[in-house]
């Protein structure tokens, strides 16, 4: 019984080394969890865009936001800021050979949303 509880410890960590490795190769963007079922989104289209008041800054954010553009563009990802003229939103982070993290931010313009989704 010890026999079989060290074999599956040691093939437990062997797959989170090997999970740390693979992941530690890429380069790409990563995402923050976020689970839409927890929240219900609220909706707002084109015109409704421009009566959201000034909001955020350098604070960060747990609100979550998903835009569609004119131009068919969609965009995903944490809320940064909404000032009077544009949206800002984090796509996600990063991670450089040095290993800092460096978040990757969109700003888009409230004249060319059509429709937002934000998980307040």
């Amino acid at each position: 019984m010890k026999n079989v509880l060290a074999i599956l410890t040691l093939v437990i960590l062997a797959a989170f080394v090997i999970n740390g490795v693979a992941s530690g190769a890429v380069t790409g963007i990563h995402r923050e969890y976020f689970l839409s079922s927890d929240v219900e989104p609220h909706v707002y289209v084109s015109r409704d865009m421009f009566f959201l008041s000034s909001w955020g800054g350098t604070t960060p954010s747990s609100s979550y936001i998903e835009v569609c553009t004119e131009a068919g563009a969609k965009y995903q990802g944490r809320l940064v800021r909404i000032s009077d003229h544009e949206i800002a939103l984090s796509l996600g982070y990063g991670v450089k050979k040095t290993g800092q993290r460096v978040e990757k931010q969109v700003v888009i313009p409230k004249k060319e949303v059509v429709i937002a989704w934000i998980y307040w």
